[in-house]
């Protein structure tokens, strides 16, 4: 599926948004059962990209119950990360027992993984389980008819590298800020770890909070501070263009699954790009499988 309002050659974005072409674009199908970064060997230094699962079946429902009715209060991404060491045997370099006792340590280990690795296992274990087509309730940005859409897992378009070094990239900022007695005028971006989507706690995609820690998370360092681990308060002084440019940046060239499909509205018959709905209760179920 081809990027949207890319901007040409000539407009400011594209001149800071160098795209690496180690990084591959294909779907779902042609990736299949591998992650699109992975975890790094420790002997051998090569990425582990594996992905094996459970046979998914009543015994297994009846725990995954259990444990969602006792962990309502965690955000969707404490409960992927759970879900995903129970059912999943390799994760990457990760061999999951799906024991209970150790569940809370393999969830753990899951948090730490990328957010584009998680959240494709997560896409590929529902298409393993379920099927590549889902429906989802989204509502119109134009008129605001509320109504099913469907996607397709397998036609998602997924980003995948085949070295660790080519999730690094460098943002050079609109409006240089002052961190630790430095004028910062680069960051140096890495992929975010899946433990950010679980500390979030602001409501929507565009919220100031999920931007600010996507942002942080992302971070490896800054230009003159290059060993330095930087925490939130340090980039209060970000100005908006830059915490907008960033964002898109971060969305551009995120490892992994884009989640951005095209729904059409059954009522105004207008268009708009809207992110499937990944949420365990209507994602895992056979309500998402069939048309309204």
């Amino acid at each position: 599926m081809p990027e949207k309002n890319q901007q040409s050659e000539s407009s400011p974005q594209d001149k800071r948004a160098d795209w690496n072409e180690n990084v591959r674009i294909t779907t779902m199908t042609k990736l299949g059962a591998s992650l699109p970064i992975g975890t790094v060997d420790p002997v051998s230094g090569e990425l582990s990209k594996g992905i094996e699962h459970r046979r998914w079946n009543l015994r297994l429902e009846k725990a995954i119950g259990q444990y969602r009715e006792g962990n309502r209060r965690k955000n969707m991404g404490h409960f992927a990360a759970s879900i995903l060491a129970k059912v999943c045997t390799v994760l990457g370099g990760l061999a999951l027992t799906g024991d209970e006792k150790q569940l809370n340590q393999d969830s753990v280990r899951v948090s730490q993984m990328w957010v584009g690795d998680v959240l494709y296992a997560w896409f590929w274990l529902r298409r393993q389980i379920l099927g590549s087509l889902v429906y989802f309730s989204v509502r119109c940005t134009n008129c605001g008819a509320q109504f099913r859409t469907p996607a397709d897992l397998d036609t998602l378009e997924v980003r995948t590298v085949d070295s660790l070094a080519d999730t690094h990239w460098t943002y050079d900022m609109i409006e240089p800020i002052k961190i630790r007695d430095k004028m910062v005028e680069k960051l140096h971006m890495q992929s975010a770890r899946w433990s950010v989507i679980q500390l979030i706690s602001g409501d929507g995609e565009n919220s100031g909070s999920m931007k600010a820690g996507m942002i942080l998370d992302s971070i490896h360092s800054a230009a003159g501070l290059d060993n330095v681990q930087l925490v939130e308060h340090e980039l209060e002084e970000m100005g908006k263009p830059d915490i907008e440019h960033l964002s898109a940046e971060l969305d551009r060239r995120n490892i992994g699954p884009d989640v951005a499909v095209d729904a059409d509205c059954p009522k105004c018959h207008v268009q708009f790009r809207t992110s499937i709905d990944w949420a365990y209760d209507s994602f895992f179920s056979d309500s998402g499988r069939y048309a309204p």
